[in-house]
């Protein structure tokens, strides 16, 4: 039997594709299993002489409540596994604001299993999908703390839409969709979301070595508008084209204003629509830059309420 750092190494290695829905239609065969996309943090779960859940960069989190142990345990019967999944708040709330406050942690902490990748020292991963799941539903014994995830077949466009509006009128962030003659590896899943934008100002370049090195600006500092004034709301780097990069490096000259250790800090001109998942304190939750908006102005950015 390997042991709990063993498992953790091969940690989550199914990552989502990243391709139009069409394209990743007509690469695999119906039918496809549309899982509703809960509003936590991908984990996988090691049960085995310790109980582990580790993100997919592989930090652990810890220390876990007795009872989110236990509650794992019974689940699985007291067996050695590897299971992905989703991490959640038990209230309902925010997650990441949930974690913020680590008393919450004893009370609040859910499990949604959506897949096996060992079990018993037996690997899955060569496993159909269809083979995966139906064990799951049979093997998972569902509690308060953990459950299997809800999810409907689909066999064309149109059911995986019908799915994925169900899922977003009860609640949930969208779907991942799934081939059920799939193995468990890298692009075998596609991730639909309802996708957030708000228009931002930029701020600041920040000082990456690939802006010291080669003057190319590849993280910002932006701005919204609150109570009439501009707040720096984080960064947002990933999106920019080539293109609209080089442009911007050509206007560093005429923008700056002032240059620190970190920023140059520019003039309130450029705007970058950004889409995000969700609000969080002091940033946006997984920003990326749709585009350079050269059809706005600084007065209409959008405000922001946290």
């Amino acid at each position: 039997m390997r042991s709990e750092k063993e498992m953790l190494a091969r940690g989550i290695v199914c990552r989502i594709a990243d391709v139009p829905l069409r394209d990743f239609l007509s690469l695999n065969s119906s039918p496809f299993l549309c899982e509703y996309k809960y509003d936590g943090e991908r984990a996988i779960a090691i049960i085995a002489d310790k109980v582990i859940i580790a993100n997919k960069r592989n930090s652990i989190y810890y220390p876990l409540p007795k009872e989110f142990e236990v509650a794992l345990r019974m689940a699985t019967h007291g067996r050695v596994c590897l299971l992905d999944g989703e991490l959640i708040s038990g209230d309902g709330k925010n997650f990441y604001q949930f974690l913020s406050d680590r008393a919450k942690l004893s009370n609040a902490l859910n499990f949604i299993v959506f897949d096996i990748i060992e079990l018993d020292g037996c690997d899955y991963r060569d496993t159909y999908l269809s083979e995966r799941r139906k064990f799951l539903e049979d093997f998972i014994e569902e509690n308060e703390r953990v459950k299997l995830s809800k999810a409907f077949l689909a066999v064309n466009e149109d059911e995986i839409f019908q799915a994925y509006n169900n899922a977003l009128n009860e609640g949930y962030e969208g779907i991942v969709v799934k081939p059920f003659k799939s193995f468990y590896r890298d692009g075998a899943w596609l991730k639909l979301k309802r996708k957030k934008t708000l228009d931002a100002l930029v701020l600041a370049i920040r000082k990456t070595d690939a802006w010291l090195e080669n003057k190319i600006p590849v993280s910002f500092l932006i701005g919204f508008k609150e109570n009439g004034n501009v707040k720096p709301f984080g960064h947002v780097g990933s999106g920019l084209s080539l293109q609209d990069k080089n442009l911007i490096s050509q206007m560093v000259d005429a923008l700056k204003v002032k240059e620190d250790d970190e920023y140059v800090w520019l003039k309130p001109a450029l705007i970058f629509e950004v889409e995000y998942e969700e609000i969080l304190e002091n940033s946006l939750r997984s920003p990326r830059i749709v585009k350079l908006r050269n059809d706005k102005t600084p007065d209409e950015i959008d405000y922001i309420r946290v």
